[in-house]
């Protein structure tokens, strides 16, 4: 095993983004958790992985929630919710295949207020669908987000679901279609 961190790490999610490189977002407890991003390369052959450097404090908050996915090569998008207040943020980056540095963009506010239970998908190459549950309500929500290098518009949060206890997945089969499963109350799927 390799670590990507030797300090104790919590909300860690990992993407692929092509060419046998990855990106693992976590939330690193270096004096003080902050969320950090992390790109790394697989050799096939000897199954060796090399790893950039970290970019830490990417979001210079403690994170609740964090989901990360790649739209296209060598990119990636991530959701999270902000730990001091819960509300909910997107992000996008890019890796340089070479040395393996992470770019990232600037946040960009989503959800009808403090969020939890956040998960990501690529739509297309230039589009991102994200699903999160509202903290107040518990009700569901997705947000179809467009990207244009490390920046993201978000779109309207459009509420899915009016349950209680709510956890999310969501995927897309096609570049016009998003399926959400989502866990209610009674531990119905």
């Amino acid at each position: 095993a390799l670590p990507i961190s030797t300090n104790p790490t919590v909300h860690i999610d990992i993407t692929a983004i092509g060419n046998e490189r990855f990106v693992t977002v976590y939330d690193d407890d270096a004096g003080g958790i902050r969320c950090t991003t992390k790109a790394g390369q697989l050799d096939s052959e000897t199954l060796y992985i090399a790893f950039g450097s970290a970019n830490a404090d990417v979001v210079s908050v403690i994170v609740d929630a964090i989901a990360i996915c790649s739209p296209a090569d060598d990119k990636f998008c991530f959701i999270y919710a902000d730990a001091t207040n819960s509300l909910g943020y997107l992000k996008a980056g890019t890796v340089n295949s070479s040395t393996l540095a992470i770019t990232v963009g600037s946040k960009v506010s989503i959800g009808p207020g403090d969020i939890k239970d956040v998960s990501i998908t690529k739509v297309d190459t230039d589009k991102i669908g994200c699903a999160y549950g509202d903290v107040a309500s518990s009700d569901g929500f997705c947000n179809i987000a467009t990207l244009s290098g490390t920046t993201i518009t978000a779109g309207s949060d459009v509420e899915f679901d009016v349950v209680q206890g709510l956890t999310t997945a969501i995927t897309s089969p096609d570049t016009t279609h998003i399926i959400i499963s989502y866990q209610a109350t009674g531990a119905e799927i």
